[in-house]
């Protein structure tokens, strides 16, 4: 059954203000950083997802609008009946539907409108596991936290034929890909994948995945949070300071976001390949061990977190759109 639960907020200048404040604009100068308590995040191109209220106490009312960043527009964004807003990710909405057993996650295709039902849930249940929780959605994927005794790790569903992979395949030189039809995308020589150190206890995947977004590699170490080239120079270390409650987030052209500090305020810094690194901004009422969540849209870093947790939006810097070939 196809639906559309999208539909234009009744109040058309506080949308169009709401997509000033996020998108950047006159409203945005005025309004820099922290848009109020909840949360946002971008599905790394077109669209940003706006939850404002409470989002960490249950029952507690919520705002959602979707803005479009290409055409300005906010939405407000009407739940299926029985279900609740998961994601937004590759112009997908995943929305998580509740009952015993729970019922197939539904889909909604943000260039169509449509919302349809996830093919093959049937076979997600007989996997027979103690708890299925869908997590991430791509153009051709869904993947699916499942626990139970003594496992607990990510399956795979093409939530368009219905075929199921209880694990990805084994390889060092491939990992899970929301958005290729066939779900592994390949790593550039010379990146490879660690072996799970957590495989004996979760009876997980033989390997653990990686920040990739191809040809660029993200890690932290107790040195700090580097950004790798495939095949182009050394390991470019970019921040000493993001050790101890680093969170980074790797997009499209090697960009590359991360916070620094571990107290109540985190510095939010900004890099991308061939131009110097910026300072965005900074974070507020965080506890020593929150971990923010950082995602991209087209022009702007999204972030997430502190307690109770609110939502940042900081404009990235202009940038041509053209790769650099200057590196490290």
């Amino acid at each position: 059954m196809l639906t559309n639960p999208l539909r234009y907020g009744s109040r058309v200048a506080v949308a169009s203000a709401l997509a000033l404040v996020i998108l950047g604009g006159a409203a945005s100068d005025a309004f820099a950083g922290r848009l109020g308590f909840g949360s946002i995040s971008g599905d790394g191109d077109r669209y940003v997802l706006y939850r404002a209220g409470m989002v960490d106490q249950p029952g507690a009312p919520i705002t959602e609008r979707l803005i479009d960043e290409r055409t300005g527009q906010a939405r407000t964004l009407t739940p299926p009946p029985g279900c609740g807003l998961q994601t937004v990710r590759s112009a997908q909405l995943l929305w998580v539907c509740f009952g015993n057993p729970p019922p197939p996650p539904q889909i909604t295709d943000l260039r169509s409108g449509l919302t349809r039902a996830v093919a093959g849930w049937d076979k997600v249940l007989a996997a027979d596991a103690f708890s299925i929780s869908p997590v991430d959605v791509g153009t051709s994927w869904l993947s699916v936290r499942q626990s139970g005794n003594h496992y607990n790790f990510l399956g795979y569903l093409d939530w368009h034929s219905g075929a199921w992979l209880w694990q990805p395949p084994d390889s060092a030189t491939a990992q899970p890909n929301l958005d290729r039809a066939a779900l592994m995308g390949p790593l550039c020589s010379p990146f490879r994948l660690p072996v799970n150190p957590y495989q004996a206890d979760d009876n997980g995947p033989r390997f653990s995945p990686i920040a990739y977004v191809e040809p660029f590699r993200a890690r932290s170490s107790k040195r700090g949070v580097y950004l790798n080239h495939c095949g182009k120079g050394p390991n470019r270390l970019l921040d000493k300071r993001c050790r101890t409650n680093c969170t980074y987030a790797l997009g499209r052209r090697g960009r590359i976001a991360w916070t620094s500090g571990t107290g109540t305020r985190r510095t939010v810094r900004y890099f991308r390949p061939g131009h110097r690194k910026a300072t965005l901004g900074t974070l507020t009422s965080f506890a020593r061990s929150d971990r923010p969540v950082i995602t991209f849209s087209r022009t702007r870093l999204l972030v997430s977190g502190g307690t109770p947790s609110s939502a940042y939006s900081f404009k990235l810097p202009i940038e041509p759109l053209t790769e650099r070939t200057n590196w490290p």
